[in-house]
Order: structure tokens, then sequence, then C-alpha cells
């Protein structure tokens, strides 16, 4: 696949696209909001959860398939996000987002049921979206 990509004066790369608050906000509380309602979260917990309770054992999956899912909607709808955008609306770092991302990858690799899962989640917010 070849990116589209340009230079800007500063000599960093910009992909081609636009990004506004209004299509952020838009992709992010989509995928939030169909991920709490198709695994039955809390919002919060989702979000900013820092604590170790037993009550939120899977959360931190959950948690790195919104990351990747909020990723692969920027890309497809051509908006450039970067990692340390994403990361400060989670409380998180740049490399936490890259590695929960190559996470869901390779579990969606290995894991029928998980991939199943995703698809669908997909398709109901792809439905959405479009």
């Amino acid at each position: 696949m070849q990116r589209r990509v340009q230079w800007n004066k500063n000599r960093k790369y910009v992909k081609k696209g636009f990004r506004t608050p209004i299509i952020d906000e838009m992709i992010f509380d989509r995928v939030v909001k169909e991920i709490c309602l198709f695994y039955e979260l809390d919002r919060d917990r989702l979000i900013h959860n820092k604590s170790r309770d037993r009550k939120t054992k899977d959360y931190p999956l959950y948690r790195q398939l919104t990351y990747y899912l909020i990723k692969k909607y920027h890309d497809e709808l051509d908006i450039y996000i970067t990692l340390t955008v994403m990361g400060k609306r989670f409380d998180k770092t740049h490399a936490t987002i890259l590695h929960s991302i190559k996470t869901v990858k390779g579990f969606m690799q290995t894991d029928a049921k998980f991939r199943k899962e995703v698809l669908s989640l997909q398709n109901k917010i792809e439905t959405i979206l479009n």
C-alpha cells in the first residue's frame, strides 16, 4: 500500500487529509460507545482506569481494542492522528498505544473467537460512521 505523504516546511511528513476536532471526537465517541455496549463496560473505567481491582480484570484488553479501532478508523478516513494525541485521551504514552495496537493485531491472528468479535464490532461501527 502506497502512502500519500507531503513534506511541510519543517521537513516533517504530513499525511494528506484533514484532521478536525469534530471528526476526532466523533470517531472516539463512537468507538468507545460501541465497545462499552458490546462488552457491557463502564465508559469511565474503560477510558481512565488506573486501579488494579479485580472487577476490571478484562479492561486492559478492551482498552487496547479501543486504541486499535480508533487508529484504524482514522487511517481509513485518511485523517492523520499521532499516537501521542491518542495517548493523551487515555492518559497513556505513545509507546503504550503502539504496544496495544500490536497486541490486538497479534490476538486477531491467533484467536479466532476474538477476531470474530472484532469483525462484528467493526461492522457495527462502520454502519454508524457511514
